[in-house]
């Protein structure tokens, strides 16, 4: 009897995770790609079946089935419920000190937050997630907060409503837009796209323009910067400054760019997501034969410059973070 009702609640919680993807995808309101949207979905919501299937996998081994076929299914179950549910909701903060040379005139090094990849839509969840983020960042100290695109993720409608909660930020708030970004610009209103969105929240826009923070340039490159005029007023040799992208290959790709670099520069970027699933090694080879990104995260030497690599804080593809949580950064520039 308790097998055959454990069974049926098994039956109808997979019933229940294809039937409510479902809802969700209409939802998300997608242009094109809604079957793949679905699958997406139905990965994500299917922790609920993969709970039922621990509790399940539980009750045999509680009565005396120690075989290893029920000892895998758990680990398995134990693995996707860390990775879909536990870690992509863990904010890690990491912290870093990046001499750029700064004049002395600079009392004190300027400090910034950076974040990127919050993909808001589908994966995004509940707003507490957003809400945490924000949390997050007005506790630590810092002059402004520097965000390297990739806004959403097939977000459906009224995303000025699920991005609320960004007005809350307590610091100056800069970002550049991605492809994606930009794309998702073109096909809404200009009373319903992203633009307008984070004009409400105060969030500033940084593609081809350039804002001081306490003496440090902080420039925006964005994937519709091509005002190579604009850029060489503004990247001066041996001054320190900072420029904001989304991918670093907007850089690498572009002799203009690469020649206006030295040792007194930091890209910051992101877009990798550190792979979403680190594994030493490995990952990184997969991301550089995927997308031909050397940098998967962190701080690395380019040629004469420095780049530093966010890993974000949202998700795409599928909905799986492991060792490798959402990310803020606090970078120490002196």
């Amino acid at each position: 009897m308790f097998w055959a009702w454990l069974n049926n609640i098994g039956l109808w919680t997979a019933i229940g995770v294809v039937f409510w993807s479902c809802l969700k995808t209409f939802q998300a309101n997608p242009s094109s790609g809604f079957f793949r949207i679905w699958l997406q979905l139905i990965a994500y919501h299917s922790r609920y079946l993969v709970l039922w299937l621990l509790v399940w996998v539980s009750c045999y081994i509680a009565v005396g089935h120690y075989q290893a076929f029920y000892w895998v299914i758990g680990l398995f179950a134990v693995l996707f419920l860390y990775s879909t549910w536990i870690e992509p909701n863990q904010i890690q903060i990491c912290r870093q000190i990046i001499p750029l040379g700064l004049t002395q005139a600079q009392q004190e090094p300027v400090k910034l937050i950076v974040i990127s990849d919050i993909h808001v839509g589908i994966f995004s969840g509940k707003p507490k997630q957003l809400k945490k983020l924000v949390e997050t960042i007005n506790d630590i100290d810092a002059d402004a907060v520097l965000i390297a695109g990739d806004w959403l993720y097939h977000a459906g409608a009224d995303i000025i409503g699920q991005m609320l909660v960004l007005k809350a930020l307590n610091k100056p708030c800069y970002t550049v837009f991605s492809e994606q970004d930009i794309e998702y610009d073109k096909q809404h209103t200009t009373s319903d796209n992203l633009s307008s969105a984070l004009l409400t929240l105060g969030i500033h826009l940084l593609d081809g323009s350039r804002q001081t923070i306490r003496g440090l340039d902080v420039i925006g490159i964005g994937t519709n910067t091509n005002n190579h005029q604009w850029l060489n007023q503004q990247i001066q040799p041996k001054k320190p400054a900072i420029i904001l992208t989304h991918d670093i290959q907007q850089i690498e790709t572009n002799t203009h760019y690469l020649t206006l670099m030295d040792s007194s520069k930091l890209i910051i970027v992101g877009q990798t997501h550190g792979g979403q699933v680190q594994i030493p090694h490995l990952t990184s080879l997969v991301v550089k034969a995927s997308t031909g990104i050397t940098s998967v995260s962190g701080l690395q030497l380019f040629n004469n410059y420095q780049v530093w690599t966010t890993t974000g804080v949202g998700m795409t593809g599928l909905p799986f973070r492991f060792n490798c949580p959402p990310r803020v950064d606090v970078l120490t520039i002196h």
